[in-house]
């Protein structure tokens, strides 16, 4: 069994060190064995508009470059598994258009959702038994050869 972490972030959760350390401290007291965090997680959203800028893209590169190195911060550990887990950004994008938010934990037999997170619970931490993925694998159709 592993303890698996999604949360839902607002766009612009690393502009200071509060909702990081609340995420340090959570995963902590948790005891959790792994964090998903959205894609691209330590930048603003960088597809708010159709064209192309080399200079967003360069910060989103330099943010992410110094983010990346404080992961080693958290004592969470880096597993793969049959199970759907997913972070997502929560609040504005571009006008008319939000992120859609809902971190989620599914189990990996019938697609049963254990948890969400949202905007009140912003962070999720269930047990995942792994047991329960590898028999997933023994059952039909996903034991067929193809």
């Amino acid at each position: 069994m592993i303890k698996v972490t999604v949360c839902e972030l607002p766009d612009t959760w690393t502009q200071d060190d509060t909702l990081w350390n609340e995420l340090k401290k959570h995963l902590a007291s948790a005891g959790s064995d792994l964090l998903v965090l959205p894609e691209m997680p330590f930048s603003p959203w960088i597809t708010r508009s159709d064209r192309v800028d080399s200079a967003v893209w360069d910060k989103a590169v330099s943010a992410h470059e110094s983010w990346i190195g404080r992961l080693a911060e958290l004592p969470a550990a880096m597993v793969a598994g049959a199970f759907c887990l997913s972070s997502n950004f929560n609040g504005p994008n571009v006008p008319g258009e939000d992120f859609s938010g809902a971190g989620w934990i599914i189990e990996p037999e019938r697609g049963v959702v254990r948890g969400l997170t949202d905007p009140r619970q912003w962070i999720l931490t269930l047990d995942v038994d792994l047991e329960e993925a590898r028999a997933a694998k023994q059952t039909y159709p996903r034991y067929v050869r193809e």
